[in-house]
């Protein structure tokens, strides 16, 4: 604990960096440590209250880099936290609580939302992600280059200095992580605006409990039948007219099938919890209705075709994926 690389080492410099910038007098430094600690009385002593540390203790502290005249100062500031869970304890419940929020991803999925969440919390802690911002980029323009940016975070910020600070927002988790199950249609387009990556057919298929399989299988269907829309746009002279018809009748029957997925959540716990999932199942299980849709024939009846051209209503926000 007292060692070169250890806990008390890490919050020695944490010390010495809030001296620094004058935050020690409103500054605590919190050592958590997993499992219990050890019996002997100098060590429960010195955990239940640091400042009764004894000369050995106070020794392996200055040996760190603390000043003997600022040991008592540093002692009086720490707090020592045993019998903490261990990092896989830990690691473990918030794959559970993710699987929770997201019953629909796999496990690779939740793992690898949980890594970008660890690593968004890093950047903020560390302020690395600042030069990958929009804000940050302007920051540097109006107040200089990055290294002027960083060495005014030192400094008391005001003004445009205050554009290079970042923190961890609860914006920039969201962008992170794919909408919870019942978000509203107010919350996806919010997120739509604040520049989400993912694209809004995937973004309202994931609030519906859309697995990843079946958004890769209607992106797909959503590629091919726009090269067949842009074909009928630029072919017929009553393309538009003809596409609105088509958009109402496709819009009817798949509101239609949204509905009785709701009706139907009441006693069915899956459809309850992915109700997307078994739109989409419900659609493609009737390709002669969705083929009959079309009946003025701009996707040659195929009913692959026409439900691609709903990951396109969908896309531009005329469709939800769930009542």
């Amino acid at each position: 604990m007292c060692s070169e690389g250890h806990g008390i080492d890490a919050l020695v410099r944490s010390f010495k960096e809030a001296e620094i910038h004058g935050l020690v007098e409103i500054s605590t430094f919190e050592l958590w440590l997993e499992g219990p600690m050890a019996e002997a009385k100098e060590t429960v002593n010195f955990f239940s209250s640091p400042p009764t540390a004894g000369p050995a203790l106070r020794r392996k502290i200055v040996e760190l880099g603390m000043p003997s005249r600022k040991v008592e100062r540093f002692l009086e500031r720490l707090i020592i936290r045993p019998q903490q869970p261990t990092r896989l304890h830990i690691d473990a419940v918030i794959l559970q609580y993710i699987g929770a929020l997201w019953p629909a991803l796999s496990t690779p999925e939740r793992e690898s939302i949980f890594g970008d969440l660890l690593e968004a919390a890093q950047q903020a802690q560390a302020n690395e992600h600042r030069t990958a911002t929009v804000v940050a980029r302007l920051a540097e323009q109006l107040h200089g280059s990055p290294e002027t940016t960083r060495a005014s975070s030192s400094q008391e910020m005001t003004g445009i200095d205050s554009l290079a600070t970042q923190t961890l927002t609860r914006t920039s988790l969201l962008s992170r992580v794919p909408p919870l199950q019942g978000a509203t249609r107010e919350d996806l387009l919010a997120r739509i605006k604040n520049g989400e990556v993912t694209s809004a057919l995937e973004l309202k298929m994931r609030a519906a409990g859309v697995t990843k399989q079946t958004i890769d299988l209607a992106q797909g269907l959503r590629a091919v039948a726009e090269i067949g829309r842009q074909e009928v746009l630029g072919s017929r002279p009553d393309a538009i007219s003809t596409l609105e018809r088509l958009e109402r009748r496709v819009l009817q029957t798949a509101d239609a099938t949204a509905t009785r997925a709701r009706l139907m959540a009441g006693g069915n716990p899956a459809i309850a919890s992915q109700p997307g999932e078994y739109v989409v199942a419900e659609l493609l299980s009737q390709p002669m209705q969705l083929a009959h849709l079309d009946s003025d024939r701009l996707f040659q009846a195929d009913s692959n075709l026409v439900f691609g051209f709903l990951c396109h209503l969908s896309d531009t926000c005329k469709y939800w994926w769930q009542a």
